[in-house]
Order: structure tokens, then C-alpha cells, then sequence
């Protein structure tokens, strides 16, 4: 599945690619120990992505694949790009060291201002540039601590006996919040193409909340980026793993249902 295009580059042959038959992959490579994993027969039958597309340049849901996640144990055992499986209980989504890097430099021109503004107030003796330019420095320097604390470039989300806890962790910050029985009713990985000014593939995963009559929902890891973010495969096993959490651990039990 690596490599393979999940949208068609132009419109025009958006209808030709909705109607090609999809032939999967007939090994998965485990990337754990290069083992290959065959699809059973079963398996080949299902495995058909279905990738929604808008005509009117809207965007295209990537849809996992219709496959049986329960014969898995393992993410290793599938075709996955961004999620790894750290054991049975743990999903570790971490972002490039480049997107990292690029967040933090967004100080940087704030920072070669203010020192052009001190050595230009220096240079013409002129005190109110060289505050300036003093204020400017210690604005970026407190810009530079908060994106160290806010920006999340790690979450791990834990499968406990009966909750799931959800850590963010930042450069200087670590986040944690746990979900205990009936808090959740769903789980989903979103990835979708979208068509603007840029295309982009974007990418949510969606914990959904009900209670009290009301719907609550909470969003981690919004993700843009020019290349394919998630496999089929990874977002099918991903959303079935967690829902299947929530239904088998999670549920409250009404106490008058007999």
C-alpha cells in the first residue's frame, strides 16, 4: 500500500478511479521482524478501500478497509505509515522531527528583528529602539515557552482494564486524561484530501462524549501535510481496536436491566 496514490491527481479522472477494481496487496510485510503475513481469502474478498471524492473540489474521505481487524493482534501485521503498537494496550502517534523543528522556528524572525533593532538603536543612539528591540526579544522569548508547552508532538493513547488514557506530550509539558466507563460512545481516525489553495491531506482523531443529554467532542492530533498521512489499513485497525475497547470495557451496564 506504501507509495500507492489513495486520490486521483486531477478531477477528471476521479470517476475512472472510483470505478477501478482495487487488488490487494497478497503479503504484509510485519515491520517488527520482516516477517510476511498472507492474506487469507476472506480477507482479499474485503479488502477494498473506498475513498469518497467531491466533485465540487471538496474534500475526499479516505475510508479504511473493509477488512476482519479481529484476526489481528498486532498493527505490525498490516501495512501502516504513522501509528505504531508499542504492546497489545498502547498506540504511539509521534510527529516528524522536521515538523518539530519547523514550529519552534517560527520565533527565529522575531528574534533577528529585535537584535537588528538593537544594534540599529546603538548604532544611531536612539533609546527608544533598543527597548523596542529589548521588549521584542523577551516577547519571543515567552512565544518560545509557550510552543514548547502547548505544541503536542507525542500522544499515546492506553487501553486500561476499563478506561483509556489519552497522554499529550509537549517539549516541556505532559498532559494526561482518562475516560472511565460510560464516558466514551466512540473513537475515530478522520484522515481526508482536501483541494484549496494547497492540497493537503488533514487528519483528526475524534473521541466522542455523551452525557446528560448532550454531545460533547474532544479532537487530538489535527494534522496537515502534502504527503499521505495514514494508511486504510491502519485507520480501519485503529478505529476497531479502540471502539472495540469502549463496547467490550467501557459500557455501564443499566443496573434495572435484568
Amino acid at each position: 500500500m506504501e507509495g500507492q496514490t489513495l486520490l486521483p491527481e486531477n478531477e477528471s479522472n476521479v470517476e475512472d478511479y472510483n470505478q477501478q477494481q482495487y487488488s490487494p496487496t497478497p503479503f504484509l510485510v510485519n515491520q517488527s521482524n520482516n516477517a510476511q503475513t498472507s492474506l487469507n481469502s476472506d480477507d482479499k474478498e474485503l479488502a477494498k478501500p473506498i475513498v469518497t471524492v467531491n466533485p465540487q473540489q471538496g474534500p475526499g474521505m479516505i475510508m479504511p478497509l473493509q477488512m476482519e481487524f479481529s484476526k489481528y493482534t498486532n498493527l505490525n501485521q498490516l501495512n501502516h505509515m504513522h501509528i505504531n503498537q508499542v504492546d497489545n494496550n498502547i498506540f504511539n502517534i509521534r510527529r516528524t522531527s522536521c515538523q518539530k523543528i519547523c514550529k519552534l522556528l517560527l520565533v527565529l524572525p522575531l528574534i533577528l528583528v529585535a537584535i537588528f533593532m538593537i544594534i540599529f538603536g546603538i548604532y544611531i543612539k536612539k533609546k527608544i529602539t533598543i527597548i523596542i528591540g529589548i521588549l521584542i526579544v523577551l516577547s519571543s522569548f515567552v512565544l518560545f515557552y509557550a510552543l514548547l508547552s502547548i505544541y503536542v508532538h507525542t500522544i499515546n493513547f492506553i487501553l486500561g482494564p476499563n478506561d483509556i488514557t489519552v497522554e499529550e506530550i509537549a517539549f516541556c509539558k505532559k498532559k494526561i486524561t482518562k475516560y472511565q466507563p460510560g464516558h466514551l460512545s466512540t473513537v475515530e481516525l478522520t484522515s481526508y484530501f482536501s483541494r484549496g489553495c494547497r492540497n493537503q491531506y488533514n487528519s483528526y482523531i475524534s473521541f466522542k462524549m455523551d452525557g446528560d443529554g448532550t454531545s460533547l467532542e474532544k479532537n487530538y492530533f489535527c494534522e496537515s501535510k502534502d504527503g499521505q498521512i495514514y494508511t486504510p489499513e491502519e485507520i480501519g485497525y485503529f478505529n476497531y481496536v479502540m471502539n472495540h475497547h469502549i463496547q467490550t470495557k467501557m459500557m455501564v451496564q443499566n443496573e434495572y436491566q435484568v
